[in-house]
């Protein structure tokens, strides 16, 4: 299957941080009734919708043609049959052209390296999932950005699903009744822990817990 060809539109720069300004911007594409502006509204703003507004997000992808999803693997992966399908008969590799890569923001390739990890995971191949576990902890590493970083910003779900994937690769192994961690999972893992502790606290909505399945 060839990689698809639209990830992110060009030219413009993703919401991160304003769920009002997501909000408004999806319930305006919705009421169009046009597929292309509601995806083009969804990725624009995912992370904000996905933060706080996870029910309508759900709905508006939900609402698009196969034909449109099949072009915005970000969005795919929302769709509530995408698990199911990923795990049966359908596994959910998406792959993008390079040219599409380098012209991504950082954001944007953050938010697609989490994505294809992900989706590898969800379809059983675990050791392609942690290619790109790899590759999205080397960016957080290496790569600063200030939106990531923010209190309200996806770091601490890039660290979450990261440690996810080296849980679901054996980065954790029981011995004589004990938990052992591998050199490299453990700052991760233990970030992971720290996060989810701290979410935890100020009750987070369950629906977000959707994509680490």
């Amino acid at each position: 299957m060839p990689p698809p060809s639209r990830v992110f539109p060009r030219g413009q720069v993703m919401n991160l941080t304003d769920s009002t300004r997501a909000i408004e911007a999806l319930r305006t594409a919705v009421d169009t009734g046009d597929a292309a502006e509601i995806a083009h509204a969804t990725m624009m703003n995912v992370w904000p919708l996905y933060s706080v507004h996870s029910e309508e997000l759900v709905a508006a992808v939900e609402s698009l043609p196969s034909a449109v999803l099949e072009q915005y693997p970000v969005l795919r992966i929302l769709h509530r049959m995408t698990p199911v399908l990923a795990r049966t008969r359908r596994p959910f590799k998406p792959l993008v052209y390079p040219e599409d890569a380098r012209n991504m923001s950082a954001d944007e390739l953050d938010i697609l390296t989490l994505v294809q990890m992900v989706a590898f995971r969800l379809s059983g191949d675990v050791a392609a999932a942690m290619i790109y576990a790899r590759r999205l902890q080397d960016r957080i590493v290496q790569i600063r950005v200030e939106s990531r970083e923010r209190p309200d910003g996806p770091l601490w779900f890039y660290h979450q699903q990261i440690g996810s994937t080296l849980l679901a690769a054996g980065g954790v192994r029981r011995r004589a009744g004990g938990i052992h961690h591998s050199a490299r999972s453990r700052p991760v893992l233990a970030a992971t822990r720290r996060r989810e502790d701290g979410t935890r606290a100020h009750g987070p909505r369950p629906r977000r817990a959707r994509i680490a399945r």
